[in-house]
């Protein structure tokens, strides 16, 4: 699959090249740079936000809240926690305990229920199409016409990209992203 140029976004990681007792050297020459001991790197936005990765301009907290729920759909599934967090930094390669999957697992899937019960199972089933299968706002517009009262296709996008963007502030509510 073909990336977009807004699926490639440079965000600043922290440097691999500098060890922690010179990235403390330098936070002590420059107290007030917030940027000390970063660089910047190209990011996969489609990992991390699946199907929002295509548009540009997206606010934080929608980015947040589509990363949450990918995260918790992923994680939630059986065995799942052994899936990759992208949102967090890698410490430790070892295993995981197998009967921590299971807790973190029915964290994860109780998490995902009450997203649900917010969203309600229709909103909630675009959502999932959207942000972890992928599927673009013109697929979904022509999928679920009945949702946007069978306008044209123009038209149709942007109501679809409106319900989406709709449903995932009644998540960022939830979870605290927006108030």
């Amino acid at each position: 699959m073909k990336l977009n140029k807004a699926e490639i976004r440079s965000a600043r990681v922290d440097d691999p090249s500098l060890s922690h007792s010179e990235i403390i050297y330098q936070r002590q020459l420059k107290p007030n740079n917030p940027h000390v001991g970063k660089t910047f790197a190209d990011v996969n936005m489609r990992t991390l936000i699946g199907g929002l990765a295509s548009v540009r301009h997206v606010p934080v907290y929608r980015q947040k809240t589509a990363a949450k729920f990918k995260i918790l759909v992923e994680a939630g599934q059986v065995g799942g926690t052994k899936a990759q967090d992208y949102t967090r930094e890698i410490v430790d390669n070892s295993g995981i305990d197998p009967e921590l999957v299971f807790i973190i697992g029915d964290s994860n899937r109780h998490e995902l229920k009450e997203a649900y019960q917010a969203l309600g199972m229709i909103r909630g089933r675009v959502l999932y199409q959207y942000i972890v299968d992928g599927v673009s706002c013109a697929s979904l517009a022509l999928t679920w016409r009945r949702l946007l009262e069978d306008c044209k296709d123009r038209k149709a996008r942007e109501l679809m990209q409106a319900y989406l963007y709709d449903c995932l502030d009644v998540l960022a509510k939830l979870w605290g992203f927006k108030s």
